[in-house]
C-alpha cells in the first residue's frame, strides 16, 4: 500500500500544503511518479518537491516544441474585419459598411475574447513559440515583439522576420513601461517563480496597459473527475496549477486590477483526460462521433457551471 509522499509548503503563499495527487507523464509514455500537493488557501497544486532547474529542463524531451517555418498568415475573414473594426476598435482594418449592423450579432458568437485595439500599440508574447501568435497581432496592426527560452523557437520566429528575443523578460532588456500589452499564454504554468514572473511584467507594462494570462484552471469540472488523469495536468511539465481565485490574487499583490477572470474550455480537454485514463493507445476518443458529442456537452456543462478547463484573465496596470 502507497502511503502519501511529504508535501513542502505551498510556493506562493508558504502554507502548509497537503496531498493532491501523484502524476506520471502521460503525454510521452513516462513512468516515473511526480507528487503533487495543494493549498487550500491558495487553491493551488504544485509538484512537491519543487525540482532544480536542471530537472525542469531534463522533463522537455527533445521532440517537446517543433518549430518549423512559419506560413503566410491567411487573410483575415471579411465576419472577424467587421467584428474587430466596428467592435474592438480595429479602424484600420477593412470592413463594409453596409454589413455594419452584423458586427454586434456575429460579437455574441465569435472573437468574444479579442483585446481591444490601442493605436500604434506595442505588444508582448512571453512564451511565444514559433510565432504564429506574433503573426496575427501584428496582421491586426499591433507593434510585437516576443521572448522565449527555446532557441529553436526564436530561430523560426527570426527567420520569419519577427522581434523575438531568448530568455526571460529582464535579460531581455525591455524599457521599463514599455507595451501596452503582455499576454503569456499557456506560460506561467511552467515557470518556477511565478511572483518574479508576474513582477517582471508588471515592469515592462505601462500604467494603464493591460495584461493577458491563459493557464490550466485546477478547479475545473474535468479535474474534479479525472483527478490525475486530466489532460491539462501535463505532469511533469507543469509546475502549478492555477485557480481563479490564485491568479486574482497573484496579480492583485503587483498593481494589476481585474477586468475579465472566466474559464473557457474545449472537447478535446475531456477526451484527452479519457485517453489518459482508458490507456487508450490505439483510436482516439476524438474520432468517436459518440465521444465528441459527449465531449460537446461537457464544454457546455463546463461553461454553464463556470469550471472551465482554461482560466481566461485579462487585468489592467493601475
Amino acid at each position: 500500500m502507497k502511503t502519501s509522499p511529504d508535501i513542502v509548503p505551498c510556493p506562493l503563499c508558504g502554507a502548509p500544503g497537503q496531498f493532491s495527487f501523484m502524476g506520471r507523464d502521460f503525454m510521452f509514455n513516462g513512468q516515473a511518479d511526480y507528487p503533487y500537493g495543494c493549498c487550500q488557501a491558495c487553491e493551488i497544486d504544485y509538484q512537491s518537491p519543487q525540482p532544480s532547474l536542471q530537472q525542469i529542463a531534463d522533463f522537455y524531451p527533445k521532440d517537446y516544441d517543433k518549430h518549423g517555418a512559419l506560413e503566410a498568415p491567411r487573410a483575415l475573414s471579411w465576419s472577424r474585419r467587421l467584428v474587430y473594426h466596428y467592435r474592438y476598435g480595429f479602424k484600420h482594418l477593412p470592413a463594409n459598411a453596409g454589413l455594419a449592423f452584423l458586427a454586434p450579432v456575429l460579437a455574441l458568437f465569435k472573437y468574444r475574447n479579442t483585446i481591444a485595439y490601442t493605436a500604434a500599440g506595442k505588444v508582448l508574447d512571453v512564451g511565444c513559440g514559433n510565432g504564429k501568435f506574433l503573426q496575427s497581432l501584428q496582421q491586426m496592426g499591433w507593434q510585437a515583439c516576443g521572448v522565449d527560452f527555446n532557441e529553436n523557437a526564436v530561430a523560426a520566429c527570426q527567420a520569419a522576420g519577427l522581434e523575438v528575443k531568448q530568455g526571460t523578460i529582464e535579460a531581455a532588456g525591455f524599457a521599463p513601461g514599455a507595451f501596452d500589452l503582455v499576454t503569456a499564454r499557456h506560460v506561467i504554468e511552467h515557470v518556477p517563480d511565478p511572483i518574479t514572473f508576474i513582477q517582471e511584467i508588471a515592469q515592462v507594462t505601462k500604467s494603464g496597459g493591460q495584461v493577458l494570462i491563459r493557464t490550466p484552471n485546477n478547479n475545473a469540472l474535468g479535474k474534479k473527475y479525472f483527478h490525475e488523469y486530466w489532460f491539462p495536468n501535463e505532469v511533469p511539465r507543469h509546475l502549478m496549477l492555477f485557480s481563479p481565485k490564485s491568479i486574482d490574487a497573484l496579480l492583485g499583490q503587483h498593481g494589476f486590477k481585474k477586468i475579465t477572470l472566466k474559464t473557457l474550455t474545449s472537447p478535446r480537454f475531456v477526451l484527452k483526460s479519457l485517453d489518459y485514463k482508458r490507456d487508450n493507445q490505439g483510436k482516439s476518443y476524438r474520432k468517436s462521433f459518440v465521444y465528441r458529442l459527449i465531449g460537446q456537452v461537457y464544454a457546455l456543462v463546463a461553461r454553464v457551471l463556470k469550471q472551465g478547463d482554461e482560466i481566461y484573465a485579462l487585468y489592467q496596470k493601475v
